[in-house]
């Protein structure tokens, strides 16, 4: 049954801290959509009146983290920030998700599940720090990944929490641990050092199918989910964070590259199974999104300034990478208008 929220808790005598029932909250008065003092350039319901890409603003000075969208058509052109701030976020045209901190005496996270026209309708509170988040294409599924031990993939003394979720409402949760069987290289996985993380969704309306990163021991596996036989079986491995082509067809991923704190960017053509690496030869921690079937976008840390730019590469090694968005982070391609 696909109506559920599936939460992972992959580290050794840590138990899962539940999500709470999603509560609805009000935001009309702080609809996006209105221009405000800290949008800058484009009016944001023009830009989301077509084709755009939605990304988080890494911009020095009062809109460092916020939402932000540019057309698809013009990415290296004014853009237009909201009032929302996000850790990280994805977007679809009916619905996006926005991962955030509260931040006080005990901070706390939350995922605020959008609108189309980006407007907050749910929050969900989240335990950890934000990670990654992927929707299926046509929004209806959501994927949130937070740390909830230790603050990066490079230590081998980390833990996750994967969420999956229907995007319309809250469901009750379950243990994927408990509910899903993990099968790698033709063996169930009991052990209780397993992570999962990086979801990205099958094409198509209500996918039945995911792909994510399992690991245990040490070592790092490609794996296929099935949201109706609850499964998650093996068919690769040295792979994390996986992200599926629009059409299905190839999955970009990141490799570890000699060494736990480095990393090389993958493609594999799940027709032939034949793999090759990007040119993209820095070493980035990012899970890629796709621009269209050819490339893919990720964000490139610019130091440690906190200032983060977009890049884009070929999956066709034609070309070197080159920077799409600058100050930008998180991107989400949104191919129709917003609803």
């Amino acid at each position: 049954m696909i109506g559920l929220a599936v939460v992972v808790l992959a580290a050794a005598g840590l138990s899962a801290v539940s999500l709470t029932k999603a509560v609805e909250t009000e935001h009309e008065s702080r609809r996006p959509t209105r221009m405000s003092a800290l949008d800058r350039g484009l009016d944001l319901g023009k830009v989301l009146d077509r084709p755009h890409i939605v990304f988080r603003s890494t911009s020095p000075g009062p809109t460092y983290g916020l939402l932000a969208a540019v057309p698809l058509g013009r990415p290296t052109g004014k853009r237009s920030v909201s009032s929302l701030s996000c850790d990280r976020v994805y977007a679809s045209a009916t619905t996006g998700i926005c991962l955030s901190a509260n931040r006080g005496a005990v901070t706390t996270y939350r995922a605020q599940l959008l609108s189309g026209r980006l407007v907050p309708r749910l929050t969900v509170p989240i335990s950890g720090i934000p990670s990654r988040v992927r929707m299926s294409s046509d929004g209806s599924l959501g994927a949130i990944t937070t740390f909830v031990s230790g603050h990066s993939y490079a230590s081998l003394a980390f833990s996750t929490e994967t969420t999956v979720l229907e995007t319309a409402g809250a469901h009750p949760i379950e243990d994927l641990e408990k509910t899903f069987r993990t099968t790698v290289d033709g063996r169930v996985v009991t052990a209780s050092d397993l992570n999962i993380w990086g979801v990205t969704f099958g094409p198509g309306p209500r996918p039945r199918t995911f792909y994510a990163t399992a690991a245990t021991g040490g070592s790092t596996w490609l794996v296929r989910g099935d949201l109706e036989r609850r499964t998650l079986t093996s068919v690769g491995r040295d792979a994390e964070c996986p992200s599926l082509s629009p059409d299905g067809t190839t999955l970009v991923y990141k490799k570890r590259n000699g060494s736990p704190r480095r990393w090389r960017y993958h493609v594999l053509d799940l027709t032939d199974g034949s793999e090759r690496a990007l040119p993209e030869t820095r070493s980035i921690d990012d899970q890629v999104a796709w621009l269209d079937n050819d490339h893919v976008l990720y964000g490139v840390p610019r130091g440690d300034s906190g200032e983060v730019d977009v890049w884009k590469a070929s999956v066709r090694n034609s070309g070197s990478p080159k920077l799409l968005i600058r100050n930008a982070s998180s991107p989400a391609v949104v191919r129709a208008a917003a609803h």
